[in-house]
């Protein structure tokens, strides 16, 4: 799968190559904010999540509880480099019963 990578996905970094391939192989879900490897994804059949897809799958399994993920929200929308903005943050938090721009203090962060 790495040289089909490599091939037809010059863009994509060694790394991100790295972790589709080994996803594709294994059968696992890629991990992945990029939107190039998201697309190479796509496009082979590996399903993916990015962080916030990942944040709302802890919160589903108990890994983490709502205020944890009220906190982690609002700190990746407000202190995270990533494009992300309160229209894609607020229908998340909509989902999951969370107020709008509420940080809730909790020990775990």
């Amino acid at each position: 799968m790495f040289i089909q990578l490599e091939k037809e996905y010059p863009s994509l970094s060694i790394p991100d190559k790295i972790v589709i391939s080994i996803a594709y192989e294994k059968e696992l879900v890629c991990c992945t904010n990029d939107a190039n490897a998201r697309k190479a994804c796509s496009e082979i059949g590996v399903e993916y999540a990015g962080t916030l897809g990942i944040l709302c799958c802890a919160f589903e399994h108990e890994i983490i509880d709502k205020n944890t993920l009220s906190n982690l929200l609002s700190t990746y929308e407000n202190e995270c480099s990533a494009f992300i903005t309160s229209d894609i943050i607020q229908p998340i938090r909509k989902v999951y019963g969370i107020p709008d721009n509420i940080c809730i203090h909790s020990d775990v962060v």
